[in-house]
């Protein structure tokens, strides 16, 4: 009796270790879940930052180029007329595109026609170019025949031949694709991403809607406390409870615009079914004790010695570190059956953490791949640059820039572009070696980082091969032809 009543104590006292120990073991690694929900949501603000800005710095190349072409300053009425037009019709996403001059007189590509009485020079894209001098977004504005929200990219034009200023050429830019982007890029439950440009109009939120009665409806005042404009720096995530529901709310700048992009993660989405797991698992170590103690009486000899076991196999489980980890089973024991209950939820417990990996893993390769090419990108190219320069090993960095690139994509259009590039990047693909490391740089520009040491003659060797695979016509639908480069 005496034995039996320590054996209680003892019992109650392992019940308790295990208890307190999977219970801070659940906070710690619920800790680290929240750390990886912060980064990931981070992350995910910053690629649909940089997927933004890319679509908006792609149609405010296009208005560079209507610039430069009137810049040259010899070109008539007609002609820059017929220029828009041309521009117009190959870029969907322009509503219209128009030249200002200081006169007041506008060519618009779109054939509108100025009413009597309107002053060009009034307008807000026009005044904002002229005073900033560059390249300009304005606020965003829902155009009154097509019901769609519109922002105006405009630039001042200066002459080539004696810098005197002709006037502004601007397009009016259909933002539907950014919308898009923003409001499909949540996949997660009662998760969301917004938009909100300098005058707090909501330009795009999954559950609010704009109409032309109504107008850009407004930022709520209950995120004005999450929001500060004047300390944005970079990316900024504050813990939030929306709704009854915690979880991070994380916002930046557009780059180059004024515009806020903003993102509410719920925590619940990552923890729950980790929590789940956690509890179903304490919950069956606790059952199984004190089943256990329940037959104590009759199976001392037969049940003490494999649950002692039995709970020295459960201490060593870490889920973090030993995924693989699993508890052998007791021999001559009832409790076996426990032992794969436990091993199941660690078999769960592994394939969450393993598709957690997984997404950051997947995560990453997005943020320093093209992804186009599939080869490493600028980022991924500066690292190891400066990877290899702290290793002090020798070698060299090739330039590679495919000559009259933008005339294929003017002629061709930017679709056939992309499998030219495509085409360039599977030929470096042909010559990759060990030592070598290719990526696609920007645009029509490939950076080659050769690890060679001193020895100049298989660095030759390999200039001559990519001489090599430039002497090769291109074939893109049916089509023959080169590609002329320039190197150094």
């Amino acid at each position: 009796m005496k034995n039996s009543k320590k054996f209680y104590i003892w019992a109650f006292i392992v019940l308790a270790v295990i208890s307190f120990s999977f219970y801070f073991q659940y906070r710690s690694n619920n800790q680290i879940l929240e750390k990886n929900t912060r980064q990931i949501t981070e992350t995910n603000v910053d690629l649909l930052n940089e997927k933004i800005n890319n679509w908006l710095n792609n149609r405010a190349q296009l208005i560079n180029d209507a610039k430069n072409y009137i810049a040259m300053d010899q070109s008539n009425k007609q002609q820059i007329l017929d220029y828009l037009k041309e521009l117009l019709d190959q870029n969907k996403s322009f509503f219209s595109i128009y030249f200002g001059t200081p006169d007041n007189r506008m060519i618009n590509a779109s054939g509108w026609q100025m009413p009597e009485g309107f002053d060009l020079r009034d307008r807000p894209w026009y005044q904002k170019a002229v005073a900033e001098n560059s390249l300009v977004y304005t606020k965003a504005f829902i155009n009154a025949s097509r019901d769609d929200i519109i922002i105006t990219v405009a630039a001042p034009v200066y002459s080539n031949n004696d810098n005197t200023f002709l006037g502004v050429i601007a397009g009016d830019v259909l933002i539907t694709t950014i919308i898009s982007f923003v409001e499909k890029e949540s996949i997660i439950e009662d998760g969301y991403f917004m938009l909100i440009d300098s005058q707090n109009n909501v330009l795009a939120h999954p559950d609010i809607k704009y109409s032309l009665e109504q107008g850009l409806p407004v930022l709520e005042d209950k995120y004005d406390q999450y929001i500060k404009r004047k300390k944005i720096d970079g990316i900024i995530t504050e813990d939030i409870t929306e709704n009854e529901k915690k979880g991070f709310f994380t916002y930046t700048n557009i780059k180059n615009t004024d515009w806020i992009l903003a993102s509410f993660t719920p925590l619940k989405y990552y923890t729950e079914a980790f929590s789940q797991l956690y509890m179903s698992f304490i919950f069956a170590i606790i059952t199984s004790l004190l089943v256990t103690i329940i037959f104590l009486w009759f199976q001392n000899i037969y049940v003490i010695k494999p649950l002692l076991q039995f709970n020295n196999n459960i201490r060593k489980i870490d889920i973090e570190d030993s995924l693989n980890y699993r508890l052998p089973g007791l021999k001559n024991s009832e409790f076996n059956y426990l032992v794969e209950s436990v091993n199941n939820v660690l078999a769960k417990a592994q394939d969450y953490f393993i598709e957690l990996r997984e997404k950051k893993d997947s995560i990453n390769y997005i943020a320093n791949h093209d992804s186009l090419t599939d080869l490493p990108n600028r980022r991924n190219f500066m690292e190891h640059l400066s990877s290899v320069l702290k290793a002090d090993k020798k070698g060299a960095v090739i330039f590679i820039d495919l000559d009259n690139f933008k005339e294929i994509n003017d002629t061709m259009g930017h679709a056939f572009g992309d499998k030219v590039l495509l085409e360039i990047a599977n030929n470096f693909e042909e010559i990759k070696e060990k030592n070598t490391f290719i990526s696609r740089f920007g645009g029509d520009e490939f950076l080659i980082l050769v690890e060679r040491n001193s020895d100049l003659v298989q660095l030759n060797k390999y200039i001559e091969m990519i001489n090599t695979i430039f002497e090769r016509p291109v074939i893109i639908n049916d089509t023959n032809f080169h590609i002329g480069f320039s190197m150094g």
